[in-house]
């Protein structure tokens, strides 16, 4: 799930990293024009429609790994029908 902040200017992304060894939930960040991450520090202002929507695609992306985990995927499981 993505939402965008900073007049559009910055699109956020929260997901559920499968390739990641240890399950990681990633925030991945899109800005255009870059101006933003030139500092080593950087402040995000949300307003709380914008924090309530990061809130839910953080735990979205929290629900996908928690389902994988739940459930998972097998390679070949033709074996077993028969």
């Amino acid at each position: 799930m993505s939402l965008f902040l900073l007049d559009d200017t910055l699109r956020v992304t929260a997901f559920y990293d499968r390739s990641s060894e240890n399950g990681e939930i990633c925030l991945y960040f899109e800005e255009d024009p870059p101006d933003l991450f030139r500092n080593t520090e950087t402040r995000l202002p949300l307003s709380p429609a914008q924090a309530k929507t990061l809130v839910q695609a953080l735990l979205e992306a929290l629900q996908e790994r928690e389902k994988d985990r739940t459930y998972p995927i097998q390679e070949n499981n033709d074996e077993h029908h028969g």
